[in-house]
């Protein structure tokens, strides 16, 4: 077996968390846990920027006012999770999403 072949496994067995261990995706309160003034921001505003683009794709659900970066996506994610604490067990994807629904709706176009 080649080093190569070996050494592969063992480095996603690093970089992949412990089981039981905490990831921002597990939920909204998890997210929460790990995005508020911690250490760990980029990630969460990488994930933040990584669901806007997934979700954004073919939606015409949210219309953004010039000038919304990532970082304000965030908040209005972490406050939405924060004001909903009935909710916040879901996945924290799920619940960006809606809250920016509820921040930034779309015109209703008129017929």
């Amino acid at each position: 077996m080649s080093r190569f072949a070996l050494a592969l496994p063992l480095a996603l067995l690093a970089s992949s968390p412990a089981i039981g261990q905490e990831t921002p995706l597990s939920s909204g309160n998890a997210f929460l846990r790990l995005c508020d003034g911690s250490g760990r921001a980029i990630s969460c505003v990488a994930y933040t920027l990584g669901v806007f683009h997934g979700f954004r794709e073919g939606s015409n659900e949210i219309c953004l006012p010039k000038g919304v970066d990532t970082g304000q996506l965030m908040e209005v994610g972490k406050k939405f999770m924060r004001d909903n604490p009935q909710d916040a067990h879901y996945s924290p994807g799920g619940l960006m999403v809606a809250s920016w629904i509820k921040a930034f709706p779309c015109p209703k176009l008129v017929k």
